[in-house]
């Protein structure tokens, strides 16, 4: 599917960003499956997508549709020790929000992961 060549398909949450070496286990611990979502411009381009999926019988996927997310996220407040994960991570201006809706919650307090 990711290479199909569909209009709007961006490719897995994962491709996304770039997170510092010491923070990968969080992350993935954070998003869990969502890691491996399809991100999609819009609802147009993912009705390809699951029409494509569909037609080749490959099972199922999870679909993250950027045109559907909130217009913009702001960072929370945090305990005073915690290190937000979103800090954590490069990612693309055009992807931020994006981001930040998947891991705005979530900080590590010591050796811990707490958010959602």
């Amino acid at each position: 599917m990711l290479n199909a060549g569909i209009a709007g398909v961006v490719g897995t949450v994962r491709q996304l960003f770039k997170v510092e070496e010491a923070y990968k286990p969080y992350v993935e611990d954070a998003l869990g499956e969502r890691l491996y979502a399809i991100v999609c411009e819009n609802s147009a381009a993912t009705r390809l997508a699951i029409e494509l999926l569909d037609a080749s019988g490959r099972g199922r996927a999870r679909f993250l549709v950027l045109s559907s997310l909130p217009a913009a996220l702001s960072e929370r407040a945090f305990p005073e020790q915690a290190k937000p994960l979103f800090r954590h991570i490069q990612v693309e201006p055009r992807y931020e929000n994006a981001v930040r809706f998947l891991l705005g919650e979530s900080y590590t307090l010591g050796k811990v992961l707490y958010g959602d």
